[in-house]
């Protein structure tokens, strides 16, 4: 079982939470400064997220990628009924399939199934 360290950098909090903190200051300089798009900004800040993790914390990367697939496999069973109802929408409008992302057509009928 994973046991955090709380001060792995020098043991030191300051240094250990200057540490912790490079991932939302990437988030933060690629969003306001670089303006960089928001999905690309968060995958870099999550790459470094991760980095941090297993080089600084020694946290097994099992358990890195549990904490990343966890929160993303909760957070869009909630949103299916409303994407799955928003997907009928344009379809009962003539929109066609074409207007419709085949992935998100994909994870609808996977969340709602039943």
């Amino acid at each position: 079982m994973y046991r955090q360290i709380l001060d792995p950098v020098a043991h030191s909090l300051a240094w250990s939470s200057l540490a912790a903190v490079l991932p939302l200051a990437t988030l933060f300089l690629m969003l306001g400064v670089l303006r960089v798009r928001a999905w690309m900004a968060s995958l870099v800040s999550l790459a470094v997220a991760l980095a941090i993790a297993v080089a600084i914390y020694r946290m097994p990367i099992g358990q890195d990628l549990a904490a990343i697939y966890t929160p993303a496999v909760g957070g869009s069973i909630p949103s299916a009924p409303t994407i799955k109802s928003q997907v009928r929408s344009t379809l009962s409008r003539g929109g066609g399939l074409k207007r419709v992302p085949i992935g998100v057509i994909y994870l609808c009928r996977v969340l709602t199934q039943g």
